[in-house]
Parts: C-alpha cells; sequence; structure tokens
C-alpha cells in the first residue's frame, strides 16, 4: 500500500553504486530507513538534492513494519530553505542537530506532536536571523520534554546547581561531579523557559555557550541508553569556536 506523510532528512549512507540508505524522521510511521535508487536522469539528481540534513520533504513510501529497508516512490522538498544551505553557522548547526535527532529518536517514536515541534522549529531556525547561534541549545534543551527526561524545576537561591545524573536542580553540588555550575545554571534555566522567537533576547559567551552544548550531551548521554559519539561535534566546535 502506497503511504504519504511528511518527514525530516535525519541522516544517509552509500548503500551502493546505484543507491543509497536514507533516514528520515516520518510524521506518521516514526524513524524509517528508505533505500532510494540513483540514476544520471535530471528528475533522479533533482531528487537527491533534498537529501540533506534536516530538510523538510513529503514522501510516498510502501511501508511494512516487517521490512527494515522502505521503498520510496517520489520524494519531495514541501519547504525550500531560505538560509541554511547558504550559511555556514546555520548548515553546521543543521548536520548536528540531524545526527542528535539520529542517534535520540527510535523507529517507534511516532508523536504527532513531537514531528510537528521539530517541523516548525526547523522552519522558525531557517526563517530567524537573531538568536540563531543559541537554537541548537533551544532545540536540545526542549526535545527532551517528548524524550522522557525534561529538567525538573527551575533554579533559584535555593537551587543554583543543575544535577545532570537526577535532572533537577539542586542546593549543593552533587558529589558525583556531573552538574552544571551556578553561573550556567542560570543560563541553562532561562532556555528552559523561553519560546523560541524569545531567543534572541539571551546574551551568551562563545565560552558559555560551548561549556552548555558539552553539558547539555553529557545529560543526553546519562539519560539516553546507548546514546553515541556525536561524530559531527568536533566539525561544529571548528566552525564555532
Amino acid at each position: 500500500m502506497l503511504n504519504k506523510t511528511r518527514g525530516i532528512i535525519l541522516h544517509q549512507i552509500r548503500y551502493s553504486d546505484s543507491s543509497k540508505i536514507v533516514n528520515v524522521y516520518t510524521e506518521k510511521f516514526g524513524r524509517q530507513d528508505f533505500i532510494i535508487s540513483e540514476s544520471k536522469n535530471k528528475k533522479a539528481k533533482n531528487k537527491h538534492n533534498v537529501l540533506q540534513a534536516l530538510f523538510l520533504v513529503e514522501i510516498d513510501a510502501y511501508i511494512k513494519n516487517t521490512r527494515q529497508l522502505q521503498r520510496i516512490k517520489e520524494i519531495k522538498n514541501i519547504y525550500p530553505f531560505k538560509t541554511i544551505p547558504y550559511n555556514i553557522s546555520k548548515c553546521t548547526i543543521a548536520q548536528f542537530i540531524a545526527e542528535i535527532l539520529y542517534k535520540s529518536l527510535q523507529p517507534e517514536d511516532i508523536n504527532e506532536n513531537l514531528f510537528n515541534f521539530l517541523f516548525q522549529s526547523i522552519q522558525l531556525f531557517d526563517e530567524e536571523i537573531q538568536g540563531a547561534a543559541n537554537f541548537h541549545l533551544f532545540l536540545l534543551v526542549h526535545l527532551t520534554k517528548f524524550l522522557g527526561f525534561f529538567p525538573s524545576g527551575h533554579y533559584s537561591d535555593e537551587a543554583t546547581f543543575f544535577d545532570l545524573l537526577e535532572g533537577r536542580f539542586v542546593m549543593l553540588p552533587p558529589i558525583h561531579k556531573k552538574f552544571i555550575n551556578k553561573q550556567n545554571s542560570i543560563v541553562f534555566d532561562e532556555i528552559l523557559n523561553l519560546s523560541f522567537d524569545k531567543l534572541y533576547k539571551i546574551q551568551i559567551s562563545n565560552n558559555i555557550r560551548a561549556q552548555l552544548l558539552s553539558s547539555i550531551i553529557e545529560y543526553y548521554q546519562l539519560h539516553i541508553l546507548f546514546f553515541k559519539e556525536i561524530k559531527s561535534l568536533q566539525v561544529f566546535k571548528s566552525v564555532f569556536e
């Protein structure tokens, strides 16, 4: 049976000389692997132009739960980006976020609210200029709502450290050393309580931004089983440091 669904491109690898495997987070079927054949005609080239990180697509595909590789009949871009492919900073952030999603989401994560959150956030990221440098922090923090480990509590005079292991703000630094310090916890709490359109209001130094990103990645590693090394992180750091 032919199925139509929206999707977000996460990852692709070469499968053979004439095909690729493309991993897509779909609205109706969760994260799926699709095999796409390559050819040299113009239509095929246009198809492969949409297989870039975080591209928003519509797919016609034959989906079978018993099959690991799904087959695509047609794939098309439904929201042509205005800035992401042409801005080195945004492009780097997009590749980084796509890898995080690829290693965080599971095939069984079929969630319309999660899909809409990602879809709309990516659209806003493409359109937004102010605050774009903090987009990855915002998305990674708020994604935890859907993954089941959204931070508990808020920064206050009685809770000045964020315990990464417990997932909550605490009064004293934990003895296990997996925590966000007082200065960075203030900024972390701001991000927790901010909507995307207010990102530009947060003024973060490059140093604190890098420290927070390292802490958030560690938070994911502590709460997602088998969360693997983020290969694009080194490229990310080389662009922004």
